[in-house]
């Protein structure tokens, strides 16, 4: 079966089979493949700590990634989303500002930089778990 190469959300939910996504989009209307963050909003997952030999490279937003700044990468969430991250083995926190995509490896749900991970104590070469919580919404936009 050939489908259409339409970018709406009928197309796009057959092409994946999502059929929850389907009918919510389709009865309701919604994007659900956007997302829509809440100051509030809480998750859980895995991060790891961006490489060092990123630092000096731009980031998807167009800025230069600085490690010593508290910064972090994540797949949906508007540029300039301000976020605390917290180690739940120590309950050490940090507030960090989303300018980047990723991560792409794995079923991670954040790169952060080496100043981010010093503050919650984590190692440069592993992965750790953390919850995330929406401190304020960033408007998405790129720096030019």
């Amino acid at each position: 079966m050939r489908f259409p190469k339409d970018h709406s959300s009928k197309a796009k939910c057959m092409k994946r089979g999502f059929v929850t996504s389907c009918v919510l989009a389709l009865v309701l209307g919604v994007n659900t493949w956007a997302q829509h963050p809440a100051v509030g909003d809480k998750a859980a997952g895995i991060t790891a700590v961006y490489s060092e030999n990123l630092n000096g490279h731009k980031t998807a937003n167009g800025q230069i990634y600085d490690s010593m700044k508290l910064t972090a990468a994540h797949k949906t969430l508007p540029f300039g989303t301000i976020v605390k991250i917290t180690n739940p083995k120590n309950n050490r926190s940090v507030v960090v500002r989303i300018n980047d995509r990723g991560p792409m490896q794995g079923d991670r749900m954040l790169d952060i930089s080496s100043a981010a991970a010093a503050r919650l104590h984590i190692g440069k070469n592993v992965t750790h778990e953390v919850s995330m919580e929406v401190v304020s919404v960033g408007s998405g936009k790129r720096v030019e």
